[in-house]
């Protein structure tokens, strides 16, 4: 650097001037077995001698200087070394809290996703249940009105033979009986036969009517059922989610209430173990004290 050339050229004027000085001062002794030495020659030499001790106390200020500037460099370089790892260390702590934060908020998601298709799942299995029964019922309903049908066309064909075969024994009696009988026997016959029929064909109507009417009061019944059975779902629905969000909301009080005790007994103890640690210092410097007094007492004996 040049401080340290201005340092070597003093060192060397310094050292030259000794040089001098030191044959100066051999002629000096030469000449002394022979002269004395005069004032001038005296006051020079001391002059001599003064600037060489302050030509060293300059090279040694500015050594002393440069050193300095070198430990203040090592020193920065070293406070900057130790800025740069404590911004890494806080820049993988920050991505290491960012991973753990989306980690979390996936295991969240997953689990709300699972609860919700589970629910949907549920929803639209018992509407398909509820579909597949009404399908069932409306179809049994009329096969069996169907089946019904038939046996009445049945029981029709069949009073019409028995009709046949005793209209045609009667007709045979009363042919053989007699006309006026026969007449009389005939009108009986058609009058229990159209009584008989009268009665079937009132009771099919009456049957009809009343399945119609068990048929209308079951779809409303159903009906009824369902839009009850919707009303009762959305209230134990909204009730469920009230209480959630009540029973949520105490644990979370109660969760923040504990976080704020364990913050407190904390600051407590560390409070407490602070004062402890300053009794104890002052204790000892009490101690050191008393000992450094004692000391002085013994040395003053």
């Amino acid at each position: 650097s040049a401080g340290g050339d201005e340092v070597m050229r003093s060192m060397e004027k310094v050292g030259d001037m000794s040089i001098m000085s030191s044959s100066g001062s051999e002629s000096e002794q030469e000449d002394d077995s022979a002269y004395s030495l005069s004032d001038d020659n005296f006051e020079s030499k001391i002059e001599q001698q003064q600037q060489q001790r302050d030509v060293t106390q300059v090279a040694s200020q500015d050594t002393q200087q440069e050193r300095k500037q070198q430990q203040l460099e090592e020193e920065h370089r070293a406070g900057e070394e130790r800025r740069r790892l404590q911004e890494e260390a806080a820049e993988r702590q920050r991505a290491l809290l960012e991973q753990q934060e989306l980690a979390a908020a996936v295991l969240i998601q997953r689990f709300v996703r699972g609860y919700l298709t589970r629910l949907d799942y549920q929803f639209h299995r018992e509407q398909t249940v509820s579909a597949v029964i009404h399908i069932q019922r409306c179809f049994r309903g009329y096969s069996e009105r169907m089946n019904y049908l038939d046996m009445l066309e049945r029981y029709h064909w069949a009073s019409v033979e028995v009709q046949r075969h005793i209209r045609g024994y009667l007709g045979r009696l009363n042919w053989q009986a007699g006309l006026a009988q026969q007449v009389s026997a005939a009108v009986l016959i058609q009058r229990c036969t159209r009584g008989y029929i009268t009665r079937l064909q009132y009771e099919a109507e009456r049957t009809l009517r009343l399945d119609c009417a068990l048929c209308i009061q079951r779809f409303a019944r159903g009906y009824l059922s369902r839009m009850r059975y919707r009303a009762e779902l959305d209230h134990n629905r909204t009730a469920v989610q009230f209480i959630q969000r009540v029973w949520r909301g105490q644990r979370g009080r109660v969760a923040a209430e504990k976080k704020r005790d364990e913050a407190t007994h904390i600051k407590a103890a560390k409070k407490m173990a602070d004062e402890a640690e300053a009794q104890r210092r002052e204790q000892e410097q009490k101690e050191k004290e008393q000992k450094e007094k004692e000391q002085k007492e013994k040395e003053q004996k």
